[in-house]
């Protein structure tokens, strides 16, 4: 079968006019609402009040929200700086490395040396856990802190934020292990937890003895021992409001000698300004 130079012309226009949809419907799907680039400015400035008051906690939800509803560079560095101040530092180190990945050239060589001195100071403070597990079997889950964990994290060095933490193993539902540890800054913990591997099942057994295969993940289980022996060792290894004003600042969070304190770089620019800024005086201001 033979086709004309404007027959395959018009085929090929329209395959790459079908290739091109998914992401052209995509960028529709993620281009936020003018409702919803509101309310993410009324949230950034509910986030830059409260970080202004020290509440951070509260802060860290409004830049979040902010975020979320218009994911804009620029607001990454203030979540970083709220995520350090309440303890998660592991999320504010992603927070500044998505800005210098994301932010437009002006940003990000405007900040780019406070955002790289943050990370710098934040994973010095991380800490680590090796967690080993004993007896795991396929369809087991591993959680740490009620999130699931990969089974491609076991035995590594896992950067995880300074405090109390809780590894389990699950099996079909049923917690079947479980160990609580702590991790402090600069160290390491190593956690191990044993259980015992599924025995066959009566159907099993019996198939087994017919000579046919034994179906793992339906054995029974067996009395169970759950083990935990942490041990921790140090580790040598645009109206008015805010987003009238030109000055921008951003919470670098970088947290000196353990004390709580944040880094609030305000600069000016002559280039127009970002619609989600500050209102403070240019310089350099710590809040307590």
């Amino acid at each position: 079968m033979s086709f004309s130079l404007r027959t395959r012309v018009c085929f090929t226009a329209l395959l790459f006019g079908l290739c091109l949809a998914p992401v052209s419907l995509a960028a529709a799907q993620h281009a936020p609402s003018a409702n919803e680039t509101a309310l993410a400015r009324q949230e950034f400035d509910a986030g830059m009040l409260a970080a202004r008051d020290t509440r951070w906690e509260e802060a860290r939800q409004h830049f979040t929200r902010s975020y979320e509803l218009a994911p804009r560079p620029v607001t990454l560095l203030n979540l970083a700086g709220a995520q350090a101040q309440t303890g998660q530092l592991v999320a504010a180190s992603e927070s500044y490395r998505s800005f210098m990945s994301t932010a437009s050239a002006r940003d990000a060589e405007r900040y780019r040396t406070q955002a790289e001195q943050a990370l710098t100071a934040l994973q010095a403070r991380f800490g680590h856990a090796e967690v080993r597990i004993d007896g795991l079997a396929e369809q087991d889950e591993v959680r740490l802190d009620d999130a699931p964990l990969s089974r491609a994290s076991l035995s590594l060095a896992m950067p995880l934020d300074p405090g109390a933490h809780v590894v389990t193993v699950q099996r079909r539902g049923a917690e079947i292990g479980r160990a609580a540890f702590d991790v402090t800054e600069g160290a390491t913990s190593a956690v191990r937890v044993a259980v015992r591997a599924p025995l066959p099942s009566a159907e099993d057994t019996a198939r087994e003895a017919n000579g046919a295969p034994v179906d793992a993940a339906a054995t029974g289980d067996a009395a169970l021992r759950v083990g935990a022996a942490p041990a921790t060792h140090a580790d040598e290894d645009s109206g008015g409001g805010v987003f009238s004003s030109p000055w921008f600042w951003l919470v670098t969070g970088v947290v000196v000698a353990g004390a709580a304190t944040a880094v609030i770089v305000v600069t000016t620019s002559g280039s127009a300004p970002d619609p989600f800024q500050g209102t403070l005086m240019p310089g350099s201001i710590v809040v307590e």
